[in-house]
């Protein structure tokens, strides 16, 4: 129920956003509301509508020179094209979002990016480990705390997967642990799901 009532917290922002930005002439904000409307489409199951907006805006956004936030607009195009079982072509935007960050220095996304690109990698253990391994270890470096919940519980997923559950735990608690607030958050959620599920969900409501 949160993560529905989230979407349509997005979705009244980003309409009320495009709405606005459309009167003023703000070209910037209508194609990043309607960056998030087309993801919205998108995770409704919306697939076709979802990539066609997201396309104008991206296209839109091009036009008026903004690269400002291009790998996080890259990530939304290939979580659409994932939904949709276009793994190569959501791998090439995980891809392409990565290379625009290391040139124009936007680096705020790229652990989720590489996370995005394991959670791609199928039956390929190896190719799935490092992207998660690497996103561990860019949102270690930043800092990045809800990035590196994701990463733990990819790779948590992943090693569960393969039986090293024992691994699995150890590296899922500690940042689970590091959390004291927003519970009914959905990533926390996930990873609280996950501890319970492997055996060792700390109770971090105890005194």
């Amino acid at each position: 129920m949160r993560m529905m009532d989230d979407r349509v917290s997005l979705r009244s922002f980003s309409e009320e956003l495009v709405r606005i930005a459309e009167e003023y002439g703000y070209e910037y904000f209508e194609a990043r509301g309607k960056c998030y409307i087309g993801l919205l489409k998108g995770l409704g199951g919306q697939y076709e509508e979802a990539i066609r907006i997201l396309d104008h805006a991206c296209r839109d956004l091009d036009d008026i020179g903004v690269r400002l936030q291009a790998p996080h607009r890259l990530e939304m195009k290939a979580e659409v094209h994932a939904l949709m079982g276009h793994h190569d072509r959501a791998d090439a935007h995980l891809v392409e979002g990565l290379s625009v960050g290391t040139a124009t220095g936007e680096s705020w996304t790229e652990a989720d990016l590489y996370r995005r690109k394991g959670e791609l990698g199928g039956s390929d253990l190896t190719a799935a480990e490092f992207c998660f391994r690497r996103a561990l270890t860019v949102a270690r470096e930043q800092g990045a705390k809800l990035f590196e919940l994701r990463a733990s519980v990819s790779l948590a997923r992943l090693w569960r997967d393969h039986g090293r559950f024992q691994d699995a735990r150890n590296l899922l608690t500690p940042i689970y642990g590091w959390f004291t607030e927003g519970f009914d958050a959905p990533d926390l959620i996930e990873a609280k799901s996950l501890l319970e599920e492997l055996g060792s969900a700390p109770d971090l409501h105890s005194e």
